[in-house]
């Protein structure tokens, strides 16, 4: 049986604004097969088992949109808002 893969989305807000702790690479917005939303090391989508970078974990959307709610002082994750001081946002996971 055939794996199917994830999908990989750059057109997000956060995109290449995420790194990782671990080998410095950034985190990629992915669509599981299941359909759930994470965000994973670039090294380890790209190479799998094969990567790098062995030290890295998955995070949910859902978390990501609380962390950068949280370090930006919103209530509620708004793109416009966090478009609006994307430069001066950089975040090791």
């Amino acid at each position: 049986m055939k794996r199917k893969t994830a999908r990989y989305n750059p057109q997000n807000v956060l995109s290449g604004l995420l790194t990782c702790g671990d080998c410095g690479r950034n985190y990629r917005r992915i669509t599981r097969p299941s359909g759930e939303v994470v965000w994973r090391c670039a090294d380890k989508v790209e190479n799998g088992k094969q990567a790098i970078c062995t030290n890295t974990v998955a995070v949910s959307d859902g978390e990501i949109q609380e962390i950068i709610c949280e370090q930006l002082g919103l209530e509620i994750f708004d793109e416009a808002a966090v478009r609006d001081v994307t430069p001066e946002i950089c975040y090791t996971l």
